[in-house]
């Protein structure tokens, strides 16, 4: 600062008292301090070591130890110094377009001055890439993961830090809205992430794509299923429990699926020996699929349960491929059964492979669901 600098007063009218002591008042004045009203300079560095200084003089009769300084801004903090002076500590900028703090010099509430400090700018760090390290493996269903925390724009020191997101794909398995994803589905989703900025920032608009993966258990919707007998063979009438393919799929255990054995009659209806009973779904279109919930009509007649089956999937109904073949609990009426892989069919067909064939006419079923379960 030099001495020829404009002159700054306090922003009070007429006089004021302060007490310095029980006994004392002090009266003061208008033009209580006099410093100088050029902003404080300082590069982007900071101060380091060396605080910047800026002295003051105070009208007579006020006591200096009664002054003060007000900082406003964390990153810039002024005192009063033993000297009689205010210092000021200025911490190191990254900001590229510079920066302004303001400090007040106070003698009491009623008497403040002012003071600048700008900052210079800051040179440009360009954004070079990506850091998603703090993506996790999965998330839940119904949990939120805060990209901007997530993902961080590489070097750390890069001077802007601003990320866009869009959602590219896996719209049924999650929501996006601005910085937030959350599962909604268990299943993938794919999302790009562009650095933004301004125009001074090299590398600006550069981007990636992250992978969000949600977990959970997801049972298919069947409400447009429809079901059928194997090679168009009839089911087996039951008034107790009706019988047709469709009770698969009405979510009631009081109703259950039934065709007769293959060789054997009931109610007017019978199976030809040597065919393959079962049953085929049809889903609509394609699913994805890992395991299978199974309910048998009760566990007390086991002669009427199907013990085993196997699974084949389509997606034209007419060839199909085999899935596994799975091994049922008889003790047990309704049971999920983890497939060892997951598949993708519209038609799901289901033959039944073991069952008893010495007793029970018919072979029953009370509901058959399929779920994928994303670990």
């Amino acid at each position: 600062m030099h001495a020829s600098a404009a002159i700054l007063f306090a922003f009070t009218m007429g006089l004021a008292t302060t007490a310095c002591s029980d006994d004392d008042q002090v009266e003061v004045p208008e033009n209580w301090v006099t410093v100088s009203t050029e902003p404080l300079s300082v590069g982007y560095q900071g101060t380091g070591e060396k605080d910047l200084e800026l002295g003051y003089t105070l009208a007579g009769g006020l006591d200096g130890r009664v002054t003060y300084v007000v900082n406003h801004e964390s990153w810039c903090s002024g005192y009063i110094a033993s000297n009689g002076k205010i210092c000021v500590k200025v911490e190191e900028s990254g900001d590229v377009h510079g920066r302004s703090a303001t400090m007040d010099l106070m003698y009491d509430t009623n008497h403040k001055v002012t003071i600048t400090v700008n900052q210079g700018k800051a040179p440009v760090v360009p954004v070079t890439g990506f850091d998603d390290s703090g993506i996790p493996s999965t998330i839940n269903l119904g949990e939120a993961l805060d990209l901007s925390e997530a993902v961080k724009v590489l070097p750390a020191n890069a001077s802007f830090k601003t990320l866009t997101f869009e959602l590219i794909s896996g719209e049924e398995f999650v929501t996006l809205s601005g910085n937030s994803v959350i599962g909604v589905e268990p299943g993938e989703a794919k999302i790009k992430v562009t650095a933004t900025s301004d125009t001074e920032v090299v590398g600006a608009g550069i981007s990636t794509e992250v992978v969000v993966k949600v977990k959970g258990d997801r049972k298919l919707d069947r409400s447009k299923w429809t079901a059928k007998t194997i090679g168009g063979l009839d089911f087996c009438p039951d008034a107790a429990i009706n019988g047709a393919p469709e009770c698969l799929l009405d979510g009631k255990t009081s109703t259950c699926y039934s065709i007769c054995k293959p060789g054997k009659s009931f109610n007017e209806t019978s199976t030809p020996a040597g065919a393959t009973i079962g049953f085929i779904v049809d889903m609509q279109s394609a699913q994805k699929f890992n395991y299978v919930i199974w309910t048998h009509r009760n566990t007390s007649q086991k002669m009427l349960q199907v013990w085993g089956a196997k699974l084949l999937g389509s997606n034209d109904g007419n060839t199909f491929t085999e899935i596994q073949t799975i091994t049922l609990d008889q003790g047990s009426q309704t049971q999920t059964i983890e497939l060892t892989k997951t598949s993708e069919y519209r038609y799901v067909r289901v033959e039944y492979t073991d069952f008893n064939t010495s007793s029970g006419a018919s072979a029953q079923v009370a509901e058959f669901q399929l779920g994928l379960l994303t670990k």
